[in-house]
């Protein structure tokens, strides 16, 4: 379930193209530079960690399952660490508006995810590191 989920969000969030929209076809680039497991990047990037911004780290929170793990409920909790570079407030302001684009891309037929918390980075230097969090319910 983890894998397919974790392959299901970064299909949707390479949809997004560099304007914050979907993606009218492939040749189009995708917003997201990079998109990995969350492991605290941004905690290790003055000790080397590389990657390119606009990035998204993908955390998968603990699944909680009602009935076992067969069938039954399952609640899904994900953190998307949205991580860009600060430069001016307009591209912050320009961040803002992707970030509340992003439950539309959030949305399909095998995850409909809802958001659940937005937690903005207001005390960042270089990297900005918002946090977007979304839960789902599934019967499997």
């Amino acid at each position: 379930m983890r894998k397919e989920l974790f392959n299901d969000l970064s299909a949707k969030l390479l949809s997004i193209n560099e304007s914050g929209n979907a993606k009218t076809d492939n040749s189009e680039a995708s917003y997201f530079k990079t998109i990995k497991l969350y492991n605290r990047q941004v905690e290790f990037v003055e000790q080397g960690e590389v990657f390119d911004v606009p990035a998204v780290f993908i955390e998968i929170q603990p699944i909680k399952h009602a009935g076992g793990t067969g069938k039954g409920i399952h609640t899904l909790n994900v953190i998307l660490h949205v991580v860009n570079s600060y430069t001016t407030d307009e591209d912050r302001l320009n961040n803002f508006d992707l970030l509340d684009n992003l439950p539309r891309f959030m949305k399909s037929q095998s995850y409909p995810f809802i958001n659940t918390e937005s937690d903005t980075n207001n005390d960042h230097e270089e990297l900005v590191e918002d946090v977007e969090s979304y839960s789902i319910s599934l019967l499997r």
